[in-house]
């Protein structure tokens, strides 16, 4: 409950810091995304305008969603540290 409770937090203070019309506070990434289609995934959002792949939009926080389970996470940390080491894992 936490992790919820703070990105609520997060998401409350930039919507006051921030004009509402091309600003998304919180965009919670698929857990399954690519980090090379990130980008293209970034411009299938709708803006807070109404309009897809806006230039003008700004995000707070790209949060990814959590694991489907331990095993998924401590697979893809395996993977991330592997490549980290130049592939020798």
């Amino acid at each position: 409950m936490r992790y919820r409770h703070r990105i609520v937090r997060l998401e409350e203070y930039r919507r006051t810091r921030l004009p509402p019309s091309h600003f998304l506070a919180i965009v919670c990434t698929p857990w399954d995304l690519d980090p090379v289609d990130e980008d293209n995934w970034l411009q299938t959002l709708v803006c807070a305008c109404g309009q897809v792949g806006c230039p003008e939009l700004r995000i707070g926080a790209l949060v990814p969603e959590k694991a489907p389970s331990a095993q998924a996470w401590s697979e893809r940390v395996r993977e991330c540290y592997a490549q980290r080491r130049g592939g020798d894992a």
